[in-house]
């Protein structure tokens, strides 16, 4: 059992909630509300303990079922207990078990709730108290649109598109990010961009060390040759097919985020785009023509583009 990960895991999770806790803080400003200092307390209670749980580095990164369960297990005790402080301190839900059973229900998104009149809480309570569910609710959807994304599965849960543009930002970078090697997901793939960003590092390297000799390796072991220049010409040909794509279809004149975002899903085999081909949306704006398009990035995205793209080279088909 790796406990210094789990440490070090929960100690970020509290130090994640004592920053959530300032917009309460905030609202309690505004409204000039006392009840606002449990929320002072709470949070210096977070940080303590945050950075008591975090301060060191964890001595192994391995991390197994086992750790992984027990961190979501511990952080989701753990942000319910220091939640349910500021309802305590403040003396606004003044039972531990009623103070509890409000966090957890909010956390969980469950909705139950042992108020009888919510309305005679303080602003910034309330607010603390409204927050929950809709915490707990966009942590749900985002924890699956990313794995839905970044495993090319194609799911959606809910209209990513209305999200913030950092957000949908994000969930594009992880369109083209792909998954693991060995996976049958589309995109990139995250090794192939390990090492192209190992590449640029050694890049580096050699302007600063003209003498130097530095090998790029992968699990410890030096990387070939031929294995970083195939890296190199698969993105080359990545970067031509996308940026081609894109202008073709954009001869139907609609958003460059609906026409950027329609070769990201198509090519990387996600499934949804954003805008106008967004996950409540379709493909079916599109002419003849750039579906046509489409279907060669599907294609070619399912297939690493070598094997289709070698359909199209003159010495392919001549007789030897």
């Amino acid at each position: 059992m790796n406990i210094s990960i789990i440490r070090y895991i929960l100690g970020s999770v509290l130090k994640f909630e004592a920053a959530l806790m300032l917009l309460p803080c905030l609202v309690a400003v505004i409204y000039r509300e006392s009840s606002g200092f449990s929320f002072v307390i709470t949070i210096l209670l977070c940080l303590a303990f945050g950075f008591l749980l975090s301060h060191r580095r964890p001595s192994s990164t391995v991390f197994y079922m086992k750790e992984g369960f027990l961190s979501v297990s511990l952080s989701w005790i753990l942000l319910s207990i220091f939640g349910a402080l500021p309802f305590l301190i403040s003396g606004e839900i003044p039972a531990v078990e009623d103070a509890l059973f409000e966090a957890v229900s909010g956390f969980t998104t469950t909705g139950s709730s042992i108020l009888t009149d919510v309305e005679a809480l303080t602003h910034c309570i309330l607010f603390w108290r409204s927050f929950f569910p809709t915490l707990g609710e966009a942590l749900r959807h985002a924890a699956f649109q990313v794995g839905s994304i970044i495993t090319t599965t194609g799911y959606a849960t809910t209209d990513f598109d209305l999200w913030p543009q950092l957000s949908k930002t994000l969930l594009l970078i992880l369109m083209f990010t792909g998954a693991c090697a060995g996976s049958t997901g589309g995109g990139i793939k995250v090794s192939r961009l390990l090492i192209m960003a190992k590449t640029v590092k050694k890049e580096l390297f050699s302007f600063a060390h003209p003498r130097g000799i530095k090998k790029i390796k992968m699990d410890g072991h030096p990387v070939a040759h031929e294995t970083v220049r195939a890296v190199n010409i698969f993105l080359i040909a990545y970067m031509l097919i996308t940026a081609f794509s894109v202008l073709l279809i954009s001869l139907d004149d609609y958003s460059f985020t609906t026409n950027f975002s329609a070769v990201a899903a198509t090519l990387n085999n996600i499934g949804p785009g954003l805008d106008q081909v967004g996950p409540v949306e379709n493909f079916h704006l599109f002419s003849p023509f750039s579906k046509c398009v489409l279907i060669f990035d599907m294609l070619a995205g399912r297939l690493e583009l070598f094997p289709l793209l070698i359909l199209f080279a003159p010495s392919t088909w001549r007789r030897n």
